[in-house]
């Protein structure tokens, strides 16, 4: 288990290049010039897991077919205060 976690510690604490985090100077404003710069004070990219009830749902891989997901598409109304 410690190894697990160890291992599991290493991995989320490595940054891509291209991010830059709060302990980085303030942006410049010249950000955009660089390709090299992606982003500052963004969280880095990962991946997204839907959870399903059963094995024959989760085979169908698509998020529609779990009983845990709900779709936000749709007409919302908002009460502007």
């Amino acid at each position: 288990l410690f190894a697990c976690l160890t291992a599991f510690s290493c991995v989320a604490q490595e940054q891509l290049d291209g991010f830059t985090y709060g302990d980085e100077k303030a942006p410049t404003g010249k950000e955009w010039e660089s390709p090299a710069h992606l982003a500052h004070n963004k969280e880095q990219p990962r991946a997204t897991f839907y959870s399903f009830k059963s094995v024959e749902n989760a085979r169908k891989v698509l998020p529609e077919n779990s009983e845990y997901w709900q779709s936000l598409d749709g007409d919302w109304k908002f009460n502007w205060a």
